[in-house]
């Protein structure tokens, strides 16, 4: 087996998991072992299936002790940090850039510490089960497609790519101006903005991972039903008058029972297969491929049904996923917005007294030095905000629209009683089942967030600029 060909979720996620086990992000490992389970039929499309291996997770005692020491160091370094700050540098600046510079400084710091610790403590655990789970509805949805898997791994490389990019060359420059000096204090600052940039990098890919998995399911159902090609020939069964409404029943109208009043479609065999979409798919098997000529009309075989059931299923899965997403990462997002938002204003406040004391028309050194580092800071915290709240946004929009899918199918006159019973089910679930992600639950991560982001970087700006 080729480890960096991606066919499964966790070939494809091998860059990050490199680049997080060398920052201490990543205490666990996976082998591959031979499976438990006789070799069969290449099922899923994956060559580890059909040579009979399968991935076992384990916790590396090694990378488990290399995390502590990471988390032993970022402390260590804070606390020197605010010693030497308090100590000979605060002295001899002004009460207002004292006051950001400790609460960056212990934002980023903190930052690190967290994700370190939970790393450590209770988020291995939890990305253990995030990963299984991914790679259980991989093989429900994803059977026979490796592309999606192809288009993962190229989304965190590009991630990866950018934010080491804009990292660099923000502390780059920093490491120039200062003439080659302190390079170690750059070096450990570079470091902890790393760690928590690849906290956010596992957040972004989390969510595409999730907005992928959910259109499947949409796609799944649309072309199960045939909703687009059900639009055309309405208006020959709509009549209008000059005022009101009128619908004429239809020839070929079917009376559908309510689904307390039609036999349940979940016998003893039904009921095993239902449960064994969270165990396994080796009972109800991957959802086969639909097309627009198998549409959940009258004569639609049971199989249709059962299909919807799984998808049913496969949701709940999915939204069982963001529920550990945001347990594992929200705290965490919290501190890194919260630095993000402090640092933006404390450069753009330095940036405006550097303007306000250099002659006007004149472009000097302390304008110059002001405004590169802004632009290379703001870069990197741009595209953080962005992708947070970006990825968010569309993962939630995804699963939203899987409501308005089934509302489209529960409109088909000819439909089934059990492929009606399990969409009305499927309905109300996703009453309950609405995806939302939160910074530890103080606000929402969407694009409501850039609002209150810009509107208090401004207010606080404004406010300290009152004090000078």
């Amino acid at each position: 087996m080729n480890p960096f060909k991606p066919n499964d979720v966790y070939s494809a996620t091998l860059p990050l998991y490199y680049v997080s086990r060398l920052l201490g992000l990543a205490s666990y490992t996976y082998k591959i072992h031979p499976s438990s389970n006789p070799a069969g039929p290449n099922r899923n499309g994956n060559n580890s299936d059909a040579c009979g291996e399968e991935k076992v997770f384990q916790t590396s005692k090694c990378a488990a002790l290399w995390t502590g020491v990471m988390l032993v160091a970022v402390l260590s370094w804070l606390v020197y940090s605010l010693m030497w700050s308090i100590v000979y540098e605060f002295p001899s600046v002004k009460l207002t850039y004292a006051v950001t510079q400790t609460v960056t400084l212990c934002l980023s710091e903190a930052t690190a510490v967290v994700c370190l610790g939970l790393e450590i403590t209770c988020n291995r655990r939890k990305l253990i089960e995030i990963t299984l789970k991914l790679s259980h509805v991989d093989k429900i949805l994803m059977h026979n497609n490796n592309n999606a898997h192809k288009k993962m791994s190229f989304v965190i490389i590009l991630q990866l790519v950018l934010f080491i990019f804009l990292l660099l060359v923000r502390h780059g420059y920093e490491l120039w101006r200062k003439g080659g000096k302190e390079h170690i204090n750059i070096f450990v600052r570079f470091l902890v903005h790393f760690l928590s940039t690849m906290m956010v990098v596992h957040f972004v890919t989390y969510m595409y991972v999730l907005k992928q998995r959910y259109h499947c399911v949409n796609r799944q159902l649309s072309l199960s039903g045939d909703i687009h090609g059900r639009v055309t020939g309405l208006e020959n069964k709509v009549g209008f008058t000059k005022r009101k409404f009128r619908f004429p029943k239809p020839f070929s109208s079917v009376s559908v029972p309510l689904a307390d009043d039609m036999p349940s479609s979940t016998s003893l065999d039904q009921s095993a297969t239902a449960a064994s979409v969270f165990i396994s798919d080796t009972k109800i098997g991957p959802v086969p491929s639909a097309s627009p000529s198998s549409a959940f009309t009258s004569h639609s075989r049971p199989q249709h049904a059962a299909n919807v059931h799984t998808l049913r299923c496969v949701y709940a899965i999915l939204h069982d996923i963001g529920g550990l997403v945001e347990s594992a990462y929200g705290f965490q997002l919290l501190l890194a917005m919260a630095y993000v938002f402090f640092s933006v204003v404390k450069y753009f406040h330095l940036v405006m007294i550097s303007n306000v004391s250099s002659h006007q028309g004149n472009m000097s050194a302390a304008h110059v030095d002001g405004i590169l580092p802004l632009i290379c800071l703001v870069s990197v915290h741009i595209a953080t905000v962005l992708g947070v709240t970006a990825s968010c946004t569309s993962a939630c929009r995804e699963a939203g629209r899987t409501a308005t899918v089934v509302n489209k199918l529960l409109l088909i006159e000819a439909l089934s009683s059990d492929v009606s019973a399990e969409l009305e089910r499927f309905s109300q679930q996703l009453l309950h089942s609405k995806l939302q992600f939160t910074a530890f639950g103080f606000f929402s991560l969407d694009f409501t967030f850039l609002y209150g982001f810009v509107g208090g970087a401004t207010t606080y700006i404004v406010i300290l600029l009152q004090f000078q």
